[in-house]
């Protein structure tokens, strides 16, 4: 079945914190770019020939636009869902260990580390508000950080890009799924 994803909730005025800086959120171009109506084009008259072609490592510059079409990511990413999703509470625990593991996956000397691990962390908390099964566990960070590197830092493209490829329809081809739910059965079959 397809995981226990909420619906696209209402829209929630953010009250004034002060600690509220993580939802502050890169302005990214909602509107499709040629390349991806292009590409997208492409994909759809010859899925066989597009993919072959993606195998062979597409241009740097067609690379991350190529994975969000392979992954089945909508033309539509709605940013309102995601920054929705982030004002929603997530378990104790669960926020813990999100903060725990943001602290492992960066280099602290990096350039523009808050501005990355914000990012990082509004995804993973997104993330986590959404799939109710997974929630989030450790070495999710980083997935999300390396999809955060390839993609320019755009965070909607991300967080769509990690329900598609964590979804269960999506594990037919990849299977990330199983690395992450409970009892981890994909890596007991590699172990």
């Amino acid at each position: 079945g397809i995981p226990d994803y909420r619906p696209i909730p209402e829209y929630k005025q953010i009250e004034n914190e002060e600690n509220s800086s993580y939802l502050e959120i890169p302005n990214f171009a909602t509107d499709i770019s040629i390349s991806e109506q292009g590409l997208r084009h492409c994909f759809f008259r010859q899925p066989e020939h597009f993919e072959s072609r993606i195998l062979k490592t597409p241009p740097a510059s067609f690379r991350w636009i190529s994975w969000i079409i392979m992954s089945g990511v909508p033309i539509s990413r709605p940013a309102v869902y995601y920054t929705n999703l982030l004002t929603y509470d997530l378990p104790e625990e669960i926020e813990e260990q999100i903060q725990k593991d943001l602290s492992r996956t960066f280099l602290t000397n990096e350039s523009n580390y808050k501005e990355k691990i914000n990012s990082l962390y509004r995804i993973l908390r997104a993330f986590a508000n959404i799939d109710k099964e997974i929630g989030y566990t450790q070495g999710m960070n980083f997935v999300a950080f390396y999809l955060l590197n390839i993609s320019n830092r755009n965070e909607i493209d991300v967080f769509y890009l990690m329900m598609s490829i964590f979804s269960n329809t999506f594990s037919n081809k990849f299977g990330m799924r199983g690395f992450f739910i409970k009892d981890f059965p994909l890596l007991h079959v590699f172990t």
